[in-house]
């Protein structure tokens, strides 16, 4: 059962004046500045293919290259290729990703808002955080201008946090979970924190069926092509060991290419991860959990490209907020990072701003002495009702 939060009616009316603005800039961005082509048209061509009746997935490519997206993405994007004229009335589409834009923001100012009254923060500071939310032009133009399947990735799991904060509806939270895996591998990130929490509220063997319903959703989504060419989809829609071009790195541009494609740089990152990963698996908000587990998955990534900014963007106000960093400090590390995702192409001084900020709300997260909180068994009355 979900706490009751009360909203104060000032921080309702910041939330509608947010939206409403949100809705106006997405208008004004899509009527005055033009599309930007990157992965559309690929993403049409691989559509386009799979719709003919090719279902192995070497075979399934387009301008960018070959697809290395789950099964899930076929699906959206086949709707979004029917709906928008076999992808070419891209004004549409554009409208239809400033929907997802603004629907993410909505759903997490409402799970942010709910997770920040449950802790008591104040009603300014939460306003603060929701308006740095609606600040990005990255992100913007990452949604409405550039149309990228990480934004359909992160709504659906946004929606899973929303069913998890405010509603506790798990099983449902796990189905939209596994949903936006099959969109795009790179909410794995978030499921070492999401098994956490399972465990803490169905400890013994409860938290399996909540597995097995992520593990059916994918199996479900991925069936035409399992049951053609198994191997294939798991090796390219699941592509653990895909390299990247040095030249789109936002994060590592002061490393040579030699360096950057380096298996002891992978290894050493992958090293990294888990150990930080073990650092943080002090009790914390479910909030706070989720999005540290991504945000360190991100600081150790192999690469990071301008799109990756929608994995954790829209929570780098709500992990400011909650670090022990001085407010100051706060805000000139997300006016950085922001300033960073808008030097086009990647230099080396800005991947050497970029890790610096990471480094510091990492350690500013860490240094923070959280409470025991929500993560926390349920309460007998929870316990019960859940039997």
């Amino acid at each position: 059962m979900a706490t009751v939060v009360v909203w104060p009616r000032s921080l309702l009316a910041v939330v509608a004046a947010l939206l409403v603005g949100e809705c106006a800039l997405c208008a004004f961005i899509i009527a005055r500045i033009p599309y930007t082509e990157i992965d559309w048209e690929a993403y049409m061509e691989q559509v386009k293919t799979t719709l003919g009746g090719e279902r192995d997935y070497l075979n399934i490519r387009g301008g960018t290259g070959p697809l290395v997206y789950p099964a899930g993405f076929l699906y959206v994007f086949s709707l979004l290729y029917y709906v928008t004229g076999h992808g070419v009335n891209i004004r549409l589409g554009q409208y239809i990703f400033a929907g997802v834009y603004l629907l993410t923001q909505a759903l997490l100012m409402k799970t942010l808002g709910h997770a920040a009254l449950h802790a008591r923060q104040p009603a300014w500071r939460i306003a603060a955080m929701m308006i740095m939310m609606t600040l990005s032009r990255r992100l913007h133009s990452l949604y409405v201008l550039r149309l990228f399947n990480d934004c359909v990735a992160m709504l659906l799991f946004h929606v899973s946090v929303f069913l998890i904060v405010c509603r506790r509806r798990w099983a449902l939270a796990c189905l939209f979970f596994s949903l936006a895996v099959s969109v795009k591998m790179n909410i794995l990130l978030f499921a070492p924190a999401l098994l956490i929490i399972l465990l803490y509220h169905f400890p013994g063997g409860r938290t399996a069926p909540y597995l097995a319903l992520c593990a059916a959703v994918q199996l479900l989504i991925g069936l035409p092509f399992l049951l053609e060419f198994p191997v294939s989809y798991v090796r390219k829609a699941f592509e653990f060991d895909r390299q990247f071009f040095f030249k789109w790195s936002v994060n590592f541009q002061f490393f040579a290419e030699g360096t950057f494609l380096s298996k002891g740089l992978a290894v050493t990152l992958l090293l990294g991860h888990v150990s930080t990963l073990a650092l943080f698996t002090r009790q914390h908000w479910i909030v706070d959990i989720l999005f540290i587990a991504n945000f360190i998955g991100i600081v150790f990534s192999r690469t990071i490209h301008f799109q990756f900014y929608t994995w954790y963007g829209h929570h780098l106000s709500w992990l400011l907020m909650r670090s022990a960093l001085p407010l100051p400090v706060q805000i000139a590390t997300w006016i950085a990072i922001e300033v960073v995702y808008n030097v086009y192409p990647p230099t080396a001084i800005a991947s050497l701003v970029l890790q610096t900020c990471h480094a510091l709300l990492l350690l500013g997260l860490y240094l923070k002495p959280f409470p025991l909180s929500d993560i926390g068994r349920p309460r007998r009355s929870e316990r019960l009702k859940q039997q």
